[in-house]
């Protein structure tokens, strides 16, 4: 996903992954990556219980949530993200 603000360009990813390690309590895991221009700004997770459906617009939205939460974004400046985020997945 692609987020223009300010004249700068940020970037968010997300990676969805299966874990097979029977010693985990949960077995997917969705990492958020948000990047302005190619320096890394946040990276963070979530994670999916056994017990649980995996649904990856759960995952995205918890490890977004997070990843924003670790940077020094303002809080208009996050509201621009989730725009984006919504916009991107037809809200």
């Amino acid at each position: 996903m692609k987020v223009l603000m300010e004249g700068k360009t940020f970037r968010v990813n997300w990676q969805h992954l299966k874990i097979e390690d029977a010693d985990k309590p949960w077995d997917h895991a969705t990492i958020c990556y948000v990047r302005l221009d190619e320096k890394m700004l946040a990276c963070s997770s979530s994670h999916c219980s056994r017990k649980d459906q995996f649904k990856k617009a759960t995952g995205r939205k918890i490890s977004l949530r997070r990843a924003l939460g670790v940077t020094t974004l303002s809080k208009n400046q996050r509201r621009v993200f989730w725009e984006a985020y919504l916009t991107e997945v037809g809200c």
